[in-house]
């Protein structure tokens, strides 16, 4: 199987993808799962996600703990705007 049909096939998983527990609706979520999906324009994704990337990309003069905590959070920024994107474009 080449790698265009592989992507072709993972896409169209990601289409037919439907998890109850995640495309719950809003009034129906927990506290932390509608902290974390839920968002109400556009900018609530491509915000983090872009200050996710910029915290990744530059590296301050500080300690080693402060800047393991920097490409933490960033780390966790990036993951919330890539579930944020998936259930605004998926459910």
């Amino acid at each position: 199987m080449n790698l265009r049909k592989k992507i072709s096939a993972f896409l169209d998983a990601i289409k037919n993808w439907e998890d109850p527990d995640f495309c719950l609706p809003e009034d129906e979520m927990g506290g932390f799962q509608y902290f974390f999906l839920h968002s109400e324009t556009v900018d609530g994704i491509f915000i983090p996600l872009l200050g996710g990337l910029i915290a990744l990309a530059f590296r301050l003069p500080v300690n080693i703990k402060t800047l393991i905590l920097m490409r933490l959070f960033s780390v966790f920024t990036i993951t919330m705007a890539i579930l944020r994107l998936c259930y605004f474009l998926y459910c």
